[in-house]
Formats: C-alpha cells, structure tokens, sequence
C-alpha cells in the first residue's frame, strides 16, 4: 500500500516522544570524572576560594535560606571531601613558597611599624613554621619568668 501525500497526519502529543538517552542528554548530572553534580563541583570550586561552606554553597547556586545547611551536609560527603583536598594540593602546586613568605614578610614589617607586636610575633612564628624551623624547643629560652618562678631560685 503506498502512503497518501495528501493524508494529514495527527501529531504527536510531548507524552509520546521518548526521551533522548543519558549518552545524548545535552546537561549531564555528574561533572566529568568526579561524581559530581555541577552544583556539587561548584561547591567545592567556592569552598576552596573562599574557606566558608555557606557562602560557597550560596555561590554554587544553592538557595540563600539553605545555604547553612546544605554547606554542612556537603562537607560531610566523602566525595566532595576528596574533592577538596584535590583542588587545594592542585592549587598548593601552583603557589611559589617564595612568594607566600615575601609577602608574609612585608605584612611583618607593616605590623611592626604600626605597633602590632603581636600580629608581627604571629607572622614570624608562621613564617618559622612555613621554612621548618621548630620554634617549640626555643620557646622556653624565650619565656619571661614569671614571680614565682624567680621567688624558687632564692
């Protein structure tokens, strides 16, 4: 039987077509890799930059009244913990140690001059951390003695 050109044809309600394959479906849920979805991967993205898991959950697109609480509960997911961790040592890899202590040095030299002792204390003990130095065995050198200690001596 051949078709009729002149026939019309009924269409097609959106019910009957059938849905693209996951393999076609243009917006995938996982971010390539890390099983992830965007808005998790974004997350972490945020998380790393700014160190505050509601702000980064707000920037990752999740709703400003849950923002807390989804924060929260991303944290506590092993995958986006693994992810984390591998966005912080990629980006630990980048950072020239050279450069973090040049610029902790001149923030030293900025509190100094303003009178932050301690804040220039704090910086120094850092900076001593950040090259190995172990400042732990020379802190008793360091200590002040105090009136009881001075009373034990006589």
């Amino acid at each position: 039987m051949t078709p009729n050109p002149d026939a019309q044809v009924a269409p097609l309600s959106p019910r009957a077509l059938p849905l693209p394959p996951a393999a076609e479906n243009p917006l995938p849920r996982s971010h390539r890799g890390h099983g992830l979805t965007l808005r998790q991967n974004a997350f972490c993205e945020s998380f790393v930059a700014l160190g505050n898991a509601a702000d980064a959950a707000r920037q990752a697109g999740y709703s400003e009244r849950a923002a807390r609480n989804q924060g929260y509960r991303l944290l506590k997911d092993a995958r986006v913990q693994a992810r984390i961790r591998a966005l912080q040592t990629a980006l630990a890899d980048k950072i020239d140690p050279g450069l973090v202590l040049g610029r902790l040095e001149n923030l030293y030299r900025l509190a100094e001059r303003d009178g932050g002792y301690r804040e220039a204390a704090r910086i120094l003990a850092l900076m001593g951390r950040l090259v190995g130095f172990d400042h732990g065995g020379m802190a008793a050198h360091l200590r002040t003695p105090r009136a009881a200690d001075q009373n034990d001596d006589k």
